[in-house]
C-alpha cells in the first residue's frame, strides 16, 4: 500500500479509536465472563435487567445533551465546567427518578435502587465527558481515555467482588456503578479543567437545556430501536434467557464498536464533514460497513468457541444469538452513521420521525413474540429488520437533503441592470445626506438650548 494512499491515511487517523474500541471489546468480554462465571445465567440475567432499565432511564433523561455538547455554537471552543453542571444535574435528576420508578414498578427491584441511580449517573457523566472531548477534536487522547475508564474501573471492581465471594446481583451493581461514577466525574473535571473556575452564563445554560429538549424525541426513539429488544426480553423471558441474550448483546456491541470507529471521527469533523459532499458520506458508509462486516465474521464465526470456552457450557444456548446479533450490528453501524449525518445536515430534531417505521416494526414483532410465545431468536430477526428499514428511510432523507443543498448553491442569482444599480446608489447617497443633515440640525438645536440655559457654544457645529 503506497505511503500516501487515502486508505493508509484513513487507517492512521482512526488507529487510536480502533485500538480504543478493541480495548472496550476486551473489557466488555472480561466483564461478561466474570459476571457469568460468578453469578451464573440467572444471576447475570437479573443483573442485566436492572442495568438495562437504569440505562434506559439515563438515556431518556439525557435527551440530546451529548449531541448539544458536540455541536453547539453559542459557547467558546471549550465548555466551562459551569456550562455543563446545570444541564447535566437536571438530566441526572430526571434519570434517577425514572430509574427508581422502573425499579419499583417494572422490575420490583427495591434492593437495587441505589445501584440503578448510580448507573444513571455513570452513563450520563461519561457521555458528556466523551462528547466534550469529541467537540475539542481530542479523538486520540481524551476521547478514548474517557471511553476506556468505565470498563477498566468496572473490571477492577468485579475482580475484587469475585475475590470476596459476593454473589448478590444488587451488590455487584452498586459497587461497579460506584466505581464507574467516581472515575467518570474525575474525567469530566479533567476534560474541562483549564477553564473550570470561570462562571457560566445563564444564556448558554438556557440554550443548552432548550436544545437538549429539542433533540430528546430523536434519542428516545433511538433508544427504543437500539435497546428496545433487550428491554422487551427482560420483561418477556425468564432471567436465564435474559442472560443468554445479553451474551448476544455483547457480541453485537463488539461488532458495532469496530464499525462505528470511522463514523465517530467523521462526526467529530462537525459541519465540514457534511459540507464535503455526497462522496465523503458514501466513502464513510463503505468503510463503516466494511469494518463492521469483518468484525461480524470474526466474532460470529468463532462464537461457538469463545462462548463455550469463556462463559462455560451453561451458556451454549447463547451461540445462535451471538451469530445473529453480530450480523445485526453491521446494519446498526450504518444506521449510527446516518443518524449522525442527519444531525450535521440540520435534521436532528426530526430524526425521531425517520425512525418511527423501524420502531413500529420492532414493537409489532415483540408483541407477536410475546403473544405467540416464540423464542428470543425471533426477537433478533425483528431487530435486524428494523435496522434495515431505518437505514433505508434515513438514506432517502439524506439524499433529499443533499439535493436541496446543491440546488440552493447552484441557483442562478438575479441579474441587475445598470439603471437599477445607479438608482440604488442614488438612493443610498440621498439617505446618507439626509442622515448628515438631521444630525447637524439636532446638534444646532442642542447648542441653542445650552446657550439659553447659560451654557457655552461648542467649538464646531
Amino acid at each position: 500500500m503506497p505511503a500516501g494512499s487515502p486508505r493508509l491515511a484513513y487507517l492512521r487517523k482512526r488507529a487510536a479509536t480502533l485500538v480504543s474500541n478493541a480495548g472496550l471489546l476486551v473489557a466488555g468480554v472480561v466483564t461478561s465472563v466474570v459476571i457469568s462465571r460468578v453469578l451464573g445465567p440467572e444471576g447475570r440475567g437479573v443483573y442485566v435487567s436492572w442495568q438495562s432499565w437504569a440505562a434506559a432511564g439515563a438515556i431518556i433523561a439525557a435527551a440530546g445533551l451529548p449531541q448539544v455538547v458536540v455541536l453547539d455554537d453559542w459557547n467558546d471552543r471549550r465548555h466551562r465546567l459551569g456550562d455543563l453542571i446545570i444541564p447535566l444535574g437536571a438530566t441526572v435528576t430526571v434519570g434517577a427518578v425514572l430509574a427508581v420508578v422502573a425499579g419499583l414498578l417494572v422490575l420490583g427491584a427495591g434492593g437495587a435502587l441505589l445501584g440503578m441511580v448510580l448507573v444513571v449517573s455513570a452513563i450520563q457523566v461519561g457521555a458528556v465527558a466523551a462528547a466534550e472531548a469529541q467537540r475539542l477534536g481530542r479523538m486520540i487522547g481524551a476521547f478514548n481515555v474517557v471511553r476506556l475508564l468505565p470498563p477498566a474501573a468496572g473490571t477492577i471492581a468485579m475482580v475484587l467482588l469475585a475475590a470476596t465471594g459476593e454473589r448478590g446481583p444488587s451488590i455487584w451493581l452498586l459497587v461497579i456503578a460506584t466505581a464507574q461514577t467516581v472515575v467518570l466525574v474525575a474525567a469530566l473535571v479533567w476534560v474541562t479543567q483549564p477553564v473550570r473556575l470561570r462562571p457560566s452564563s445563564r444564556a448558554s445554560v438556557r440554550k443548552s437545556l432548550a436544545a437538549t429538549a429539542r433533540l430528546g424525541p430523536g434519542n428516545w426513539v433511538t433508544l427504543l430501536q437500539y435497546r428496545g429488544d433487550l428491554l422487551a426480553v427482560a420483561l418477556i423471558f425468564p432471567p436465564s434467557v435474559v442472560g443468554f441474550y445479553s451474551v448476544g448483546v455483547a457480541a453485537q456491541t463488539a461488532v458495532a464498536a469496530a464499525g462505528q470507529a470511522g463514523g465517530q471521527h467523521w462526526f467529530s469533523m462537525g459541519r465540514d464533514a457534511w459540507d464535503s459532499g455526497t462522496a465523503s458520506l458514501r466513502r464513510e458508509v463503505l468503510r463503516t460497513g466494511g469494518l463492521a462486516t469483518v468484525a461480524a465474521v470474526l466474532v460470529g464465526g468463532t462464537s461457538y468457541w469463545w462462548v463455550g470456552s469463556l462463559f462455560g457450557s451453561d451458556f451454549a444456548a447463547a451461540v445462535p444469538l451471538a451469530v445473529g446479533m453480530s450480523l445485526v450490528a453491521v446494519v446498526q453501524s450504518v444506521d449510527y452513521l446516518f443518524a449522525h449525518a442527519l444531525l450535521l445536515a440540520g435534521s436532528g430534531v426530526k430524526a425521531w420521525l425517520y425512525r418511527l417505521p423501524a420502531v413500529s416494526v420492532l414493537v409489532v414483532g415483540v408483541v407477536t413474540v410475546s403473544a405467540a410465545e416464540l423464542g428470543p431468536s425471533v426477537v433478533v430477526a425483528v431487530a435486524g429488520v428494523g435496522y434495515v428499514v431505518s437505514v433505508v428511510v434515513m438514506a432517502v432523507v439524506l439524499r433529499g437533503r443533499r439535493k436541496a443543498a446543491v440546488s440552493r448553491t447552484q441557483s442562478p442569482q438575479p441579474v441587475t441592470s445598470p439603471m437599477t444599480c445607479r438608482r440604488r446608489r442614488g438612493r443610498a447617497m440621498t439617505s446618507q445626506t439626509n442622515q448628515m443633515e438631521a444630525t447637524t440640525r439636532r446638534s444646532r438645536r442642542a447648542s441653542i438650548r445650552r446657550l439659553m440655559s447659560g451654557g457655552s457654544w461648542p467649538t464646531r457645529l
